[in-house]
């Protein structure tokens, strides 16, 4: 697991969608919010936007179902998915609790936040400060969604 974690601040998201295109932009090199790995929800009857991403599950079911053991551990211990191993079987899709992993619309197979290996671009270009990236906490999931 990574030393680091996203934290997001709902107040200040106005629904731009600056991240998503960072996003796709870095992994993909175009502006296409379909490939990001990161979208933001709408949420119409309480007038927010919140940024969804992976939430790096302690127990990743994603990792425990993919029968091609295409999900593995980066240097900086960020869970990422091999896609020579993937298969777009979309198990993992179906486990994620949390609906942050889908189909890339160019290779047909999963993708996820990957923290942009080490600088997420969400944070980095997102104009109201919505997303910081910092270090865990002793009780870091708690401190994830204090804000949520």
């Amino acid at each position: 697991m990574s030393d680091k974690l996203t934290i997001i601040n709902k107040n200040n998201c106005t629904g731009c969608k600056i991240c998503e295109l960072a996003c796709a932009f870095f992994h993909d090199r175009i502006f296409n919010p379909s490939a990001a790995r990161i979208y933001v929800k709408k949420v119409e009857d309480k007038g927010i936007d919140i940024p969804i991403i992976c939430r790096d599950c302690n127990n990743q079911a994603c990792k425990l179902v993919c029968p091609e053991d295409a999900f593995y551990l980066s240097d900086l211990g960020i869970l990422k998915i091999d896609e020579k191993k993937c298969t777009g079987c979309k198990a993992c899709i179906s486990a994620c609790p949390f609906n942050v992993i889908k189909l890339s619309p160019y290779s047909g197979k999963a993708i996820k936040c990957d923290l942009c290996d080490g600088s997420p671009q969400c944070v980095n270009w997102c104009p109201n400060n919505v997303l910081d990236y910092k270090e865990k906490a002793k009780n870091s999931l708690k401190e994830r969604f204090v804000k949520f």
